[in-house]
């Protein structure tokens, strides 16, 4: 059995935790977080507005770009953009003003979300398209509504109705994955991504991590056959991922467990070991014994 095989078989659950996290300007990444326990974060209406609010403010403060987003009664998915490396600072930000908000209305005291809030890095376009389509389909999946479309707390109207709002969302950015010319034909397209994905069988994403690399390829497959003849745009992020890696200072700062938690993400994102080898510019030996070290890790 060699290493690839003994990292699919340890499964691996903690890579989307922000311990080890990998940040910096540009990076897209799949952000959760949720209540404790059995608790609720949206109780009204004016508490799901009140988050809506939240995050269009942090993405004007901190300058990011929100492509989606679902508020669940006890959970939520952003799909972002940081233009700095303010992650932590920002998702800290939203989560205490929230909380501060709800504890004084509600008039309670504790935890209003667990910690810490989980995030998985975006290494490619068809990544960013099935984290984007699994956000959409969550509620539908969780039974609050009968159409993933009738779900109000959600980004998925600006992803499939033909008019164009201002909006604080840039959902443009996942549509033009699709069709770069023409948003209606992108957002046609993405209708039919998710009908084809309606009844795709999972658990919730935090009880399977690997669910949305298993989805990736899925996706992969029904993106080939209904974009055939589209001009897509440039496939970028894994050009922006390298130009990162190869940033020597970076590389310098991690320590010997931080560059094994970085080569088991690329694992988890399909990133062959030889691709992994030229990204991070070591050898292939060099990398199975960073892989083979003795120090756990824990990401």
């Amino acid at each position: 059995m060699d290493i690839i095989d003994k990292i699919e078989k340890a499964k691996l659950r903690g890579f989307r935790t922000v311990r080890y996290k990998v940040v910096f300007s540009g990076a897209i990444y799949h952000l959760t977080q949720r209540a404790p326990g059995n608790e609720y974060l949206f109780l009204e209406e004016k508490d799901y507005l009140y988050m809506l609010s939240l995050i269009k403010d942090i993405a004007s403060w901190y300058k990011w770009n929100v492509f989606c987003f679902v508020l669940m009664p006890n959970h939520l998915h952003l799909l972002i953009k940081i233009n700095e490396p303010n992650l932590s600072e920002a998702a800290k930000k939203l989560f205490e003003s929230y909380a501060k908000y709800f504890n004084a209305k509600y008039q309670r005291k504790g935890p209003v979300f667990c910690k810490p809030f989980r995030v998985s890095l975006c290494f490619d376009d068809t990544y960013l398209l099935a984290a984007s389509l699994y956000i959409h389909l969550n509620p539908f999946k969780a039974g609050l509504c009968s159409d993933p479309l009738d779900y109000r707390w959600s980004s998925i109207k600006l992803y499939t109705q033909t008019y164009q709002p201002d909006t604080f969302v840039d959902y443009k950015f996942i549509l033009k994955i699709l069709d770069d010319k023409c948003i209606n034909k992108a957002k046609q397209i993405y209708i039919n991504l998710l009908n084809n994905s309606k009844d795709v069988e999972y658990k919730n994403l935090l009880e399977e991590p690997d669910f949305i690399k298993k989805f990736k390829v899925y996706i992969g497959n029904i993106v080939f056959n209904l974009t055939k003849g589209i001009k897509k745009k440039t496939w970028f992020l894994d050009k922006k991922l390298s130009e990162f890696l190869q940033n020597k200072s970076f590389l310098k700062e991690l320590d010997l467990n931080k560059k094994k938690n970085l080569i088991k993400k690329l694992l988890k994102q399909d990133y062959k070991i030889n691709q992994i080898a030229e990204l991070l510019k070591i050898n292939r030996s060099t990398l199975y014994r960073i892989l083979n070290c003795n120090k756990t890790s824990v990401a």
